[in-house]
């Protein structure tokens, strides 16, 4: 099985790298938990040092949050969505955008 990842270029020039790698950590160790949705919600606070990530789903109900210390001088909000595409094939492939981008 294989496993696709992809972001839109507004995610790749907007999202820092440490904030992109903590969102396609935290989507995969809930997929290997339980892959029945395919939709990820991730509500992101951004307040200078502190960056709170809360991760949600629907199928079953779930709500994880996790901080990690980012260097930033500003204060940002942000929704962002990493959809699974499972293909014929069996292979997965997830996509992360933000949620005014859907």
């Amino acid at each position: 099985m294989k496993h696709g990842f992809y972001m839109t270029k507004t995610i790749a020039q907007e999202l820092p790298f440490t904030l992109q790698a903590k969102i396609w950590e935290m989507t995969l160790r809930r997929e290997r938990a339980d892959k029945r949705d395919y939709f990820h919600i991730f509500n992101v606070n951004m307040e200078m040092d502190i960056c709170r990530i809360t991760h949600t789903q629907e199928v079953p109900v779930f709500r994880c949050t996790n901080e990690i210390e980012l260097k930033s001088n500003k204060q940002h909000s942000y929704k962002i969505y990493v959809i699974r595409d499972d293909t014929p094939e069996g292979n997965h492939i997830y996509t992360m955008l933000f949620a005014n981008e859907y």
